[in-house]
C-alpha cells in the first residue's frame, strides 16, 4: 500500500466526521442530534444575546438601585450546568440603553456580571452616569450596533 505523511507539509489536511467517543469497551449506536437539540446541549455552557441591525433588541427587564446603578435580570434559554461565572460583551457602553418613564438613557460602563442570579438567570450591573431610582422597573435593550452579551459557565 502507500504510505502518507501528512507530516511533510504545513498545507497537508486531514479530515475525519462521523465519530463517537466511548466509555468503556462497549460500542453503542451512532447518536444523531438535531441542530436544535446541540444547540440547547451548547447553551448549557454559553449564551449570547442576539440583535437586530434594524431596531433595538429587548434583553429582560430589572430594577434600579441607585441613581447611577440598575441591575438586569437576563432569563436564559435552558438551565446553564452551574450558575454563570463570568460574562462577554461587544462595542461600548453608550451601545447598551435602559427603557424607562418614556424615555432611554446610556449606559456609562459595560456590563458587568453580578456574584448572583441562579442556573436559568443572570444577574448584570448596568452603570450610569445619572438614573431617576423612582423610576422603578426598567427594560433593557440594545442598540442597534450588532453588540451582544454572553454569559459562560464553562468547566
Amino acid at each position: 500500500g502507500q504510505t502518507i505523511d501528512l507530516a511533510s507539509s504545513t498545507d497537508n489536511e486531514f479530515y475525519i466526521t462521523g465519530i463517537q467517543l466511548e466509555v468503556g469497551s462497549q460500542a453503542t449506536p451512532f447518536e444523531h442530534r438535531s441542530f436544535g437539540e446541540e444547540l440547547l446541549l451548547c447553551q448549557r455552557y454559553y449564551y449570547q444575546t442576539e440583535y437586530h441591525d434594524s431596531q433595538m433588541t429587548y434583553l429582560g427587564t430589572g430594577g434600579v438601585y441607585t441613581n447611577t446603578l440598575a441591575m438586569l435580570i437576563l432569563q436564559l434559554p435552558v438551565e446553564m450546568r452551574v450558575r454563570p461565572s463570568s460574562i462577554s460583551q461587544s462595542g461600548t457602553a453608550g451601545d447598551y440603553t435602559v427603557w424607562g418613564n418614556a424615555s432611554t438613557t446610556a449606559c456609562s460602563a459595560v456590563p458587568a456580571i453580578r456574584a448572583s442570579g441562579s442556573k436559568k438567570t443572570c444577574s448584570i450591573d448596568m452603570t450610569f452616569n445619572t438614573l431617576n431610582s423612582a423610576t422603578g422597573t426598567y427594560v433593557y435593550r440594545i442598540k442597534n450596533s450588532g453588540a451582544y452579551i454572553g454569559v459562560s459557565a464553562e468547566l
